[in-house]
C-alpha cells in the first residue's frame, strides 16, 4: 500500500485518534479517587478550593464522554472492530495481558479418598479370618473374669460395682487394668433379642487416676485412646466383651513399642504413643493416629 494513499492516511488518523483516547482514559482514571479523597488538614465540607477542583474533574469527565461519542472516535472504534474480526490471527484485547502474566498452570488433580487396597484383610479386634469371641451373658461374666485372670500374667478383669446403692442383677461395668499402663472401664449393654452382653462405651484412664467410669481422663493420651477405641467399635455392628478385652491386652507395650510407620514411640504431632492396633494381612500393626494415612 502506497504511503500517500487515502486508505493509509485514514488508517493512521484512526490510530492517532485511538492513541490519544487511550492517553486521556489513563489520565482520567485518577479522577474518581480524587473526588472521594478528603483534603488533608481541612475538614470543611464547603471548602472553596475542593469544590472548584471537583467541578474541574466533572468537566473533564464530561468532555471525555463527548469525545468518545464524537464521529471521529466512533468511526475509529468501528474500523478497529472490523479489522480485528477480519484478522485470522485470533488476537484479542487481552493478548498483551496474557503475554505479560503468562498462562495459568493447570490445576492439580483433586485428592482422592484413601481406600485400603484390601479392606477384607483389615480388622481391629481379631484376625480377619478368625471367628468373633463367643457371646457372654450376664450370668457368665463372673466366671469369664475369673478364667481370664488365671490365664494372664499382668492384665486383670473385675466386675465394677458402686460402693453404695442397690446392686443390679446384671453387671453394667467391667474394670480392666494393666499395672503402670492403664485402667479401662467397659460399660455394658444387653441385647433385647438374646440378652448377650455388648460393650457400649469404653473409658481409659492413667494407672493411678481415681475417677468414675463415666468421667474423662486428665491426660491427653488416655483421652485419645478412648476416642480411638470408640471409632473401632463404631466400625463393627456388635462388639462382644471378649473381643474388646483381647484388644486391651495388646496395649501392654503402649509406651515401649514404636510406630510401624515412623519408627518413633512418641509422635511428632500430639506427642502420643502409637494407640492404633490393627490387624493387616495377618500381622498386628501398631501406629500413631497421624501415621495411619501413610
Amino acid at each position: 500500500m502506497d504511503a500517500s494513499s487515502p486508505q493509509l492516511i485514514a488508517l493512521q488518523d484512526q490510530i492517532k485518534v485511538l492513541s490519544d483516547l487511550q492517553s486521556r482514559l489513563s489520565a482520567i482514571r485518577q479522577v474518581p479517587a480524587s473526588l472521594l479523597r478528603q483534603p488533608i488538614g481541612n475538614n470543611d465540607p464547603f471548602n472553596t478550593v475542593r469544590t472548584q477542583g471537583a467541578k474541574e474533574d466533572f468537566q473533564k469527565l464530561k468532555e471525555l464522554g463527548d469525545e468518545i461519542r464524537s464521529d471521529s472516535v466512533q468511526k475509529a472504534l468501528h474500523g478497529a472492530r472490523e479489522r480485528m474480526e477480519a484478522d485470522g490471527s485470533h488476537l484479542d484485547a487481552n493478548y498483551r495481558r496474557d503475554s505479560r502474566k503468562g498462562r495459568r498452570a493447570p490445576s492439580p488433580e483433586s485428592p482422592k479418598p484413601y481406600v485400603p487396597a484390601d479392606r477384607a484383610r483389615t480388622s481391629f479386634f481379631r484376625l480377619p479370618d478368625s471367628d468373633p469371641a463367643p457371646p457372654l451373658y450376664a450370668e457368665d461374666l463372673v466366671r469369664y473374669a475369673r478364667e481370664f485372670n488365671k490365664t494372664q500374667q499382668s492384665c486383670r478383669l473385675h466386675i465394677w460395682e458402686k460402693t453404695r446403692g442397690r446392686r443390679e442383677d446384671a453387671s453394667r461395668i467391667l474394670r480392666f487394668t494393666i499395672p503402670d499402663v492403664l485402667i479401662a472401664y467397659l460399660t455394658l449393654g444387653y441385647s433385647s433379642a438374646d440378652k448377650t452382653a455388648i460393650v457400649q462405651m469404653l473409658s481409659a484412664f492413667g494407672p493411678r487416676e481415681r475417677k468414675a467410669p463415666h468421667s474423662q481422663s486428665a491426660y491427653g493420651v488416655y483421652q485419645a485412646l478412648s476416642q480411638e477405641i470408640a471409632k473401632m467399635m463404631e466400625a463393627e455392628e456388635r462388639v462382644s466383651v471378649g473381643d474388646v478385652v483381647q484388644l486391651l491386652c495388646r496395649y501392654e507395650d503402649l509406651f515401649i513399642e514404636p510406630c510401624l510407620s515412623c519408627g518413633r514411640v512418641m509422635s511428632a504431632e500430639g506427642y502420643a504413643p502409637p494407640i492404633v492396633r490393627v490387624w493387616r494381612d495377618g500381622v498386628l500393626e501398631k501406629r500413631h493416629v497421624t501415621c495411619m494415612a501413610e
